[in-house]
């Protein structure tokens, strides 16, 4: 005895399988936009004075202001981490075909990020657990890819 079933629409079932398989075994272009993504995130709250979680930084401090360069961010529009914009535009997304790492080759980036005894900790990255908003951000990047792939 023998039973056939004959399903009809199976072929696209399986030509939206083959777009799966293949979408997801690459993931490059779309760690590549996450990236992106948080970074410009990161970038607008650095504009605004606060570390990734929406905190604001320490202010600077009257010898720091003292110290800047002549004419050039002093006073009171003196803007934190901004001086000569080295340490800002240094941030770049590196993607891989799982992952995506922000990071700079700035050496003096962690002095911020964790503070010193002489320097106050001015998170530049997050630590430990990404924002929600910046969350999101990665959710809908990922439903996006995710419908683009199982469209017919």
């Amino acid at each position: 005895m023998q039973i056939e079933i004959d399903l009809k629409g199976m072929e696209q079932i399986q030509q939206m399988l083959s777009r799966l398989q293949k979408g997801l075994s690459d993931l490059t272009p779309v760690m590549k936009e996450i990236g992106e993504e948080l970074l410009a995130n990161w970038q607008l709250r650095w504009k605004q004075e606060k570390n990734p979680y929406g905190e604001e930084w320490k202010p600077l401090a009257p010898s720091t202001l003292v110290r800047r360069r002549k004419g050039k961010g002093s006073g009171p529009a003196a803007q934190i981490l901004r001086d000569t914009g080295r340490l800002q535009n240094s941030f770049v997304p590196v993607a891989s075909r799982d992952s995506v790492c922000i990071g700079t080759n700035v050496f003096y980036a962690p002095f911020h990020q964790f503070g010193t005894r002489y320097i106050p900790q001015r998170m530049l990255l997050p630590m430990e657990r990404l924002p929600d908003e910046d969350k999101e951000a990665i959710f809908d990047i990922l439903e996006k890819h995710l419908a683009r792939l199982t469209r017919a």
